[in-house]
């Protein structure tokens, strides 16, 4: 409100207009208006008509984001690419959750900085330290402790010290060779890994039989030739595997029962902690069986690498084949699904991916089925015995006709006299490990206990 030449005069918008006194209204005379409105030149009521898409503040058509930027410079600093980088870089929330991302990244399975350290350190220290180079000369060969459709396992003596050796060849097959190649890498592997090798049978070294052999025979220190699967047939089954881990039988009082569950439970774990040490390093087994769980001293240690696959690098895995034992094998029989392409040749970038295929597929739940089986066998008597695992018997068709689920199957199977009562123990905690490890995936790749956490069921916490 703003006087000029004693007129009081209003200003609203884009009009103006200006208060004027009248005189009273006489007797008689028409009503009139009593505020004169004086409008200031070029005044509008309303605002000027703007076309669709142009601004009222441009003659130029508004079509573009960069026209929007233009008018609020204010919008085009805070959400400009750069800017937007250096708002988040610049945040302490953003900035610790990007290293909580980079953390999981870098040592989740199977181990990004663990696999530079193995590949680039550990590996040239096991060269020069551990490492022995044997000559066929001095490896006196004995009697045959196995053998396989690719190679066979002999007892052999080291003339020079005398003492006892393990030697395995390749035989004259196709694709032989390669598999006691990638033997030899998984055994190296596993040997740069203290607390997994404590599970695995001790290897030492190789030798060419002639030279420029395609493949090297294996060396491992011997230690024992007795394997599960020899044990649990025997008609002393549990006491046999008692006196051998525990060094003497249990209290005569406990039933069989109770024995066979206490057995079951001390071999599963031990087989579960070694399972999940060699998944931690990114090697999956794809063999596991009581054939290849031998005793060495006061426990079962795992043998027999040649199937194995090292999926932090890719060595020994191909997505379109796979190397199984049918008899203990899961429903999928691939690791990964084969929609997956195969590694990268280069190792250093197939590492890099690793972390993420392994969070995605879970690669490890492969074994932890076939470890499920075992204990399956351990603690139920009908099952005991390679021949009942055949793919072809009854003990998997009507698994698979249950879709492989324990309790269903178990339902079929009880009324005809099926023994269970080792896994009822405690209150059923046996048999409700046995349901999640022997059981299907589900469309997420899950739904089954990976090694590392079945060691966290009830069953191995109580008495």
């Amino acid at each position: 409100m703003v006087e000029r030449g004693g007129e009081q005069r209003v200003h609203e918008g884009a009009f103006s207009f200006t208060p004027v006194p009248v005189r009273p209204r006489r007797r008689g005379e028409r009503r009139s208006s009593r505020t004169d409105f004086t409008f200031s030149p070029g005044a509008r009521f309303s605002p000027p008509i703007t076309p669709r898409f142009r601004s009222r503040h441009a003659s130029t058509p508004f079509n573009s984001a960069s026209d929007a930027f233009q008018l609020r410079p204010d919008v085009a600093s805070y959400y400009g690419p750069s800017t937007l980088v250096a708002q988040i870089t610049g945040n302490a929330e953003y900035e610790l959750f990007l290293a909580f991302l980079a953390f999981l990244w870098l040592t989740s399975r199977p181990g990004l900085i663990p696999g530079f350290f193995d590949a680039y350190f550990a590996n040239a220290i096991d060269a020069v330290l551990f490492e022995q180079k044997f000559n066929a000369s001095d490896v006196r060969q004995k009697g045959k402790l196995g053998d396989g459709s690719f190679g066979q396992v002999n007892l052999a003596t080291d003339v020079a010290t005398d003492r006892e050796l393990v030697v395995k060849s390749a035989r004259s097959v196709q694709g032989a060779a390669q598999l006691q190649i990638a033997e030899e890498y998984m055994n190296r592997r596993v040997r740069r890994a203290p607390l997994v090798a404590q599970g695995c049978a001790k290897y030492l070294g190789s030798f060419d039989v002639v030279e420029d052999a395609a493949s090297p025979c294996l060396v491992w220190a011997f230690e024992g030739d007795v394997t599960l699967e020899e044990l649990i047939v025997r008609r002393d089954y549990p006491e046999c595997v008692e006196e051998a881990i525990y060094g003497r039988e249990r209290d005569e009082s406990d039933d069989y029962a109770k024995r066979t569950s206490a057995v079951a439970k001390s071999v599963l774990r031990g087989l579960l902690f070694t399972l999940g040490g060699l998944h931690d390093i990114g090697i999956v087994h794809r063999d596991v069986k009581p054939a290849n769980l031998v005793l060495m001293g006061r426990r079962f240690k795992l043998v027999d690498f040649g199937a194995a696959a090292d999926l932090r690098v890719g060595v020994n895995y191909d997505p379109e084949q796979s190397l199984l034992d049918p008899f203990y094998s899961p429903p999928e029989n691939f690791i990964m699904p084969e929609r997956i392409p195969a590694p990268p040749p280069l190792r250093p970038l197939a590492a890099t991916f690793a972390p993420l295929v392994w969070a995605a597929f879970l690669p490890d739940l492969f074994d932890s089925f076939s470890a499920g089986l075992v204990f399956l066998q351990m603690c139920v008597p009908q099952l005991r015995g390679r021949k009942v695992m055949d793919p072809n018997g009854s003990f998997r068709s009507n698994l698979e006709d249950a879709g492989y689920d324990l309790r269903k199957w178990r339902k079929k199977v009880e009324p005809l006299g099926w023994d269970f009562s080792a896994l009822d123990v405690g209150g059923g905690l046996g048999w409700d490990l046995a349901c999640r490890l022997v059981c299907k995936r589900n469309f997420l790749q899950r739904g089954r206990l990976g090694c590392n956490t079945a060691l966290l069921h009830p069953f191995f916490w109580t008495p």
